[in-house]
C-alpha cells in the first residue's frame, strides 16, 4: 500500500511541469538543518527566548526518540525495496541512513509545528504557518519518493506528542525552576545511551547487486552522532542560560535584526569550517564537538557577547 502510493506521487510528479516540482522540492528546504537553525535562531535572539527554547526543547527530544527508533528497526528507503521508485531531484542528498521514522517529518512539526502552537496564542496565523509548513514538509517528502507515508504518519505523531508533552514539562518547571537540571541531565544522559547504543548495536549488512551495502552503518551512525552533539549542545547550554546568564531580546526592531543577521552569519561560517578543522577526532566525536559547540555557541556564547556589545553601545550613545 505504501509503495503505490509512492508509485502514484511518482507518475503524478512524472507529468506535471517541471515548475511545479521544483516549488515542492524548494518547499522540502524548510524542513533542512540550516532553515530549522534559522528559525530557532530568529526567536532566541530576536523574537522570544521562551518560544525559542520551546521549540528547541522539542527537536532535542525528537531527534533522540528519533535516532532510537530508525537504528532499532532499521527499515530500508522506499527506493531499496521497490527499484520502480526513482526519487526526485537533489533529495537523495538529504535521505541518508535509514527510512523510519522520517526525521524531517518530526522536526518540522517539532519546530514549526511548535512555533505554531506557541506564538499562535498571540498572533493567530502563525498557527496556521506551523500547521501548513509542517504538512507541506510532510508530504514533499513523499512526493520526492524518500518516505512512504507510514514513515510519515508516524513522524507527524510523535512530533504531535512532543509539542503536549514539553509544553506540560515547560510549565512544570515554571512552578519548579530547580527542577531544569534533572531535566538537561535526563536529555544529556539520553544522548549519551544513544550514542553507546549505535556504537555497539549490530546492523543489517544486505548488498545490492553492484556489491555496495544498501545502508552504511557508518553512514548510520553518523547521524546518530550529529543528533547526540546537537542534544547534549542544547541541554547543556540551555541550562547555563537559564542558571547563569539570562539574557534578554530586547531592543529596537533594528537591533534585533542586525543582532540575528550577525549571529547566523557566524553560525553558517562555524557550521562549514568547524567539522573539517575537527577531523583530526574521527568523523564521529567531530560531529558531536562540531554540533555541540554550534549550540553552545547560539545559546550561550553569541548571547554574552551581544549582551555585552549592545549594552556598551548604548552606553556611549548616551556620553
Amino acid at each position: 500500500m505504501d509503495i503505490d502510493i509512492l508509485l502514484a506521487l511518482q507518475n503524478f510528479r512524472n507529468s506535471v511541469s517541471l515548475a511545479f516540482n521544483g516549488v515542492v522540492e524548494a518547499l522540502r528546504t524548510l524542513g533542512e538543518p540550516v532553515a530549522l537553525m534559522a528559525v530557532a535562531c530568529v526567536l532566541l535572539w530576536g523574537v522570544d527566548k521562551k518560544s525559542g527554547y520551546y521549540i528547541m526543547l522539542n527537536c532535542a527530544w525528537g531527534l533522540i526518540i528519533n535516532q532510537f527508533i530508525k537504528i532499532t528497526a532499521c527499515v530500508y528507503r522506499p527506493w531499496v525495496r521497490d527499484a520502480r521508485l526513482i526519487p526526485a531531484g537533489a533529495a537523495l542528498d538529504t535521505a541518508t541512513g535509514y527510512s523510519f521514522p522520517s526525521a524531517h517529518t518530526t522536526i518540522a512539526v517539532a519546530m514549526w509545528g511548535g512555533m505554531g502552537v506557541n506564538l499562535g496564542k498571540r498572533r493567530r496565523w502563525l498557527l496556521f504557518v506551523g500547521v501548513g509548513v509542517s504538512l507541506i514538509i510532510a508530504f514533499s517528502r513523499m512526493y520526492v519518493g524518500v518516505h512512504t507515508p507510514q514513515d510519515v504518519l508516524v513522524s507527524a505523531v510523535i512530533g504531535i506528542a512532543l509539542l503536549w508533552a514539553t509544553q506540560r514539562v515547560m510549565e512544570w518547571i515554571e512552578r519548579n525552576p530547580g527542577k531544569d537540571g534533572m531535566v538537561a541531565a535526563t536529555g544529556m544522559a539520553l544522548a549519551a545511551i544513544l550514542a553507546v547504543y549505535a556504537a555497539v548495536k549490530s546492523y543489517p549488512m544486505d548488498y545490492a547487486a553492484s556489491g555496495e551495502l544498501l545502508v552504511d552503518p557508518e553512514e548510520m551512525k553518523n547521524d546518530v552522532f550529529v543528533t547526540v552533539g546537537i542534544t547534549a549542545g542544547f541541554f547543556a547550554g540551555w541550562l547555563i542560560e537559564r542558571r547563569f546568564i539570562k539574557y534578554s531580546v530586547s531592543g529596537t526592531l533594528i537591533t534585533r535584526i542586525i543582532r540575528v543577521a550577525i549571529g547566523f552569519a557566524i553560525l553558517m561560517a562555524l557550521l562549514k569550517t568547524l567539522g573539517p578543522s575537527l577531523a583530526f577526532l574521527g568523523m564521529e566525536m567531530a560531529n558531536i564537538v562540531t554540533y555541540a559547540a554550534l549550540i553552545l555557541f547560539a545559546t550561550v556564547l553569541y548571547p554574552i557577547v551581544f549582551t555585552k556589545a549592545e549594552r556598551i553601545i548604548k552606553s556611549r550613545r548616551k556620553t
